[in-house]
């Protein structure tokens, strides 16, 4: 069995204003690999590197990403969901 503990909204919200947001545009290689449309190879959001400075527990390594180029993305950074998103 799984337990939950509510954190606090505020403190999360704060560690939350201190990641920087970036607008970017996927590689071709990788938009290619991921199945992205070309219409949504632009985004905005955080960097997983700087999640994890702030909410270490947030971000989990995956595995290599090995592109169809032959290029690896090594540790490939996954943002889990952040829990203070109600408080935005």
């Amino acid at each position: 069995m799984s337990c939950c503990l509510q954190l606090d909204s505020n403190a999360q919200l704060e560690n939350i204003s201190k990641l920087k947001v970036y607008s970017y545009k996927f590689t071709d290689e990788y938009a290619d690999y991921a199945g992205l449309p070309e219409n949504s190879r632009h985004d905005a959001g955080v960097l997983a590197q700087d999640v994890k400075e702030v909410l270490p527990d947030a971000v989990v390594p995956s595995q290599n990403v090995t592109l169809p180029t032959g290029d690896v993305i090594h540790d490939f950074l996954v943002v889990n969901k952040v829990g203070c998103c109600h408080k935005l």
